[in-house]
């Protein structure tokens, strides 16, 4: 599985709201968007915290809304 990376998730953005990717890279808390977009692929000991499919897309999905 692949992850978004934060500049695709602000390209995306930008798409959809049309604010430049610039200007919503300069939002306060963007950083948590980052870490949104990651925490699909966390694991520990080699398990993966959201095995299943629909976690794992519901995952960034809770978090960045």
């Amino acid at each position: 599985m692949r992850c978004l990376s934060l500049a695709e998730y602000l390209w995306l953005a930008e798409q959809v709201t049309g604010i430049e990717a610039a200007v919503l890279s300069k939002a306060a808390r963007i950083d948590l968007a980052d870490s949104a977009l990651h925490a699909p692929s966390a694991s520990f000991g080699g398990e993966a915290f959201y095995p299943d499919i629909i976690d794992t897309a519901a995952v960034p999905t809770c978090r960045l809304a």
